[in-house]
């Protein structure tokens, strides 16, 4: 049986606040748009339109620091679902305060964001701040969407916690733990660290992990240094290790996943404000399980500039070993029109491609162009069209539309 949408979500902002509560600081942004494409199996045109709205309020309790934030959207979706449908991302308050400046609390749909774990609750979040220390709280219901419509079922659940540094100059530090439940059964159990450190002027030293308790094993790690030389220099070097892991109540637990390692050295070089490029090696090395370990090697290097108005950028890849080859060209152009109402930009990439050593090279090309137009600081529409020719398909159409309203 699939659960709906708490009653609760739809009535906390008026359960929470009093009578005496009044004027309101209200904001938000409204987005309309509307995609098309070509369907690869059919080879007709699809079509899908969603409006978007985002909502905040201000000052919702007088003399309290309590503030209320909205996310959704509503719209069809030819491919996935032909009827229009509806997806509620997030309806909270933020009470900043509750307790002097010791605690803070969010309550409602919200997104939780942990290093062992990130996703959509219904319930609380309870942040306590102690001198240097904090300790935050959450747990409540588990929020899943499916292609057509939210797909929680009865006692799936989350929570975690997380005890972080505060207020401690150059130096970040966390570590969290989080568990879901799948219908009542234990289905992820995680314990994560983030770190970072940092050189004023000079360097930043970074890293975070995260472990599957219940497997046993490092799910994702990563570590690296930025060091700064020079106004004009950026270096950085970066090592990756990644290993899938699902829901243990998933079927998808039972199958065996292969371990992926990556390290890579990247550059960015600033001559002024009007020119600028970057350049970058990665090495990757595949751990397979049914053949013999294999590795690739990626190169990619660009350059971005300004002449007059317009502003140009230009890149190349290069990538070769497992599991297949690719040459890449990329060139974009954008410039202001109409005293900057108008922003117009156009680009071309090309691919030479070579999927796995079973198969020939291939070639894929792709044109776009788009814009945007501002009727006022508020009001702006934005249209974007690309076709895509490949030795698949002879073109490929497809575009986006888009009218922005902020207030």
């Amino acid at each position: 049986m699939r659960a709906r949408i708490p009653l609760f979500l739809l009535v906390v902002l008026i359960v929470t606040a009093p009578p005496q509560s009044y004027g309101l600081d209200l904001f938000g942004r409204a987005t309309t748009e509307f995609a098309w494409w070509q369907d690869l199996i059919e080879r007709d045109t699809k079509f899908a339109g969603y409006q978007y709205l985002r909502l905040g309020a201000l000052d919702v309790v007088k003399g309290r620091d309590i503030s209320a934030f909205g996310y959704g959207r509503f719209g069809l979706n030819e491919v996935a679902d032909p009827d229009a449908n509806g997806r509620l991302y997030y309806l909270y308050l933020d009470w900043k305060n509750v307790w002097k400046d010791r605690m803070d609390l969010r309550l409602g749909r919200q997104w939780t964001n942990l290093v062992a774990d990130s996703r959509i609750i219904d319930g609380a979040q309870v942040d306590f701040k102690m001198g240097p220390l904090g300790l935050v709280l959450l747990g409540g219901r588990d929020v899943i969407f499916d292609e057509f419509e939210e797909d929680t079922q009865s006692d799936d659940a989350a929570w975690g916690t997380e005890a972080y540094l505060r207020d401690v100059k150059n130096l970040n530090l966390s570590i969290s733990y989080a568990e879901k439940y799948d219908e009542g059964d234990l289905a992820r159990r995680m314990v994560a660290y983030d770190f970072g450190y940092t050189i004023k002027g000079l360097s930043r030293m970074y890293s975070e992990m995260r472990y599957d308790i219940i497997g046993e094993r490092i799910s994702e790690a990563l570590a690296g240094v930025k060091v700064f030389p020079s106004d004009r220099w950026t270096i950085r070097g970066e090592y990756f290790y990644a290993y899938p892991t699902f829901d243990y109540t998933s079927i998808y637990a039972v199958f065996a996943a292969s371990e992926f390692h990556a390290g890579s050295l990247f550059v960015d070089y600033y001559i002024s404000d009007r020119l600028s490029f970057y350049g970058g090696y990665t090495a990757e090395f595949f751990v397979l399980n049914d053949a013999e370990d294999d590795d690739a090697h990626l190169l990619e290097g660009g350059v971005h500039t300004r002449i007059e108005e317009f502003r140009l950028g230009g890149s190349i890849v290069v990538r070769e070993g497992y599991p297949g080859d690719i040459i890449g060209f990329s060139l974009s152009a954008d410039r202001p029109f109409l005293q900057d109402k108008l922003d117009l930009s156009a680009g071309i990439d090309y691919d030479i491609y070579q999927r796995d050593e079973m198969t020939d090279e291939e070639i894929a090309t792709k044109y776009w162009a788009g814009g945007r137009y501002h009727f006022t600081e508020k009001i702006s529409l934005a249209l974007h069209i690309e076709n895509t020719q490949s030795d698949t398909q002879d073109h490929n159409f497809s575009g986006w539309s888009s009218l922005e309203i902020v207030f």
